[in-house]
């Protein structure tokens, strides 16, 4: 898709997943080098930090991810499709080999959702207007 080549040049190179010639293993690398460091400088004060957002998508507000967008500068008509999107989400539950009836979705995102991957990238970019 075109927006994954704008998003390669305006997204920090850290971020790694899910762009075109960027790969997680690339991280990997990163935390080994850091590591290789602190094994020839056991003097200097270092740390890694891994966080887990537990539950992330499933709390996600729609209405920060509107007000985000808008900050960034997306257009109305970008925006508009992307309401469409979120305000009209159904699910069944299957219960028992049964599905219920359908049920509204008020927030959250499933995972993998390109949207909220390119949000959250975009997020600090010096290149994207108000994402700081």
């Amino acid at each position: 898709a075109e927006y994954m080549g704008v998003l390669s040049r305006i997204i920090y190179t850290d971020h790694n997943g899910f762009l075109p010639y960027r790969q997680m293993k690339t991280n990997t690398r990163i935390i080994m080098d850091v590591l290789e460091f602190y094994e020839t400088h056991t003097t200097k004060t270092m740390a890694l930090m891994f966080l887990d957002a537990q539950k992330a998508f499933d709390q996600l507000n729609w209405n920060f991810l509107i007000k985000q967008l808008t900050g960034m500068k997306f257009g109305e008509i970008f925006l508009g499709l992307i309401r469409t999107i979120y305000n009209t989400q159904m699910a069944k539950i299957l219960i028992n080999g049964e599905n219920t009836d359908s049920v509204r979705i008020n927030k959250g995102v499933t995972q993998g959702c390109p949207l909220i991957f390119m949000e959250r990238a975009a997020t600090g970019s010096p290149h994207v207007p108000g994402s700081q």
